[in-house]
């Protein structure tokens, strides 16, 4: 993970699961509307949002990592910094697409939760 971009796998995870909550919820006309705000804003964050925070944040994602088992790692890895889909991960890990997206789903809360907890503890320490 060392040289990638910590901040934009993380706003591309976070509009992901955007896009992933506006496919489900597409049952009125105003999500159109969401969606483009929704796209401006994180455009608008991710251009202010302090460069300094993601080197601390990429730490964190480091330590998390390495808090996983090994084949969750390897999934998020395979999936999110070698950029490769789901069907080629599937075939990877000689498992169903819908199989992998759970994993991915509860990998990604593990990490949350991990980073959550990591950088409160950095917080009170400062």
């Amino acid at each position: 993970m060392l040289g990638t971009n910590f901040r934009a796998w993380a706003f591309s995870v976070a509009r992901w699961e955007v896009r992933a909550w506006i496919t489900k919820s597409k049952r009125s006309d105003w999500l159109t509307f969401f969606q483009d705000i929704g796209e401006s804003l994180a455009d608008r964050f991710e251009s202010t949002a302090p460069a300094h925070a993601e080197n601390a944040a990429m730490d964190t994602l480091r330590l998390c990592l390495g808090k996983l088992k090994e084949n969750d790692r390897l999934l998020v890895l395979s999936h999110y910094q070698h950029e490769k889909s789901l069907a080629e991960c599937a075939r990877i890990f000689q498992r169903g697409s819908d199989s992998l997206k759970v994993s991915l789903f509860r990998i990604r809360q593990i990490l949350r939760r991990c980073m959550d907890s990591q950088l409160s503890i950095e917080r009170s320490r400062s």
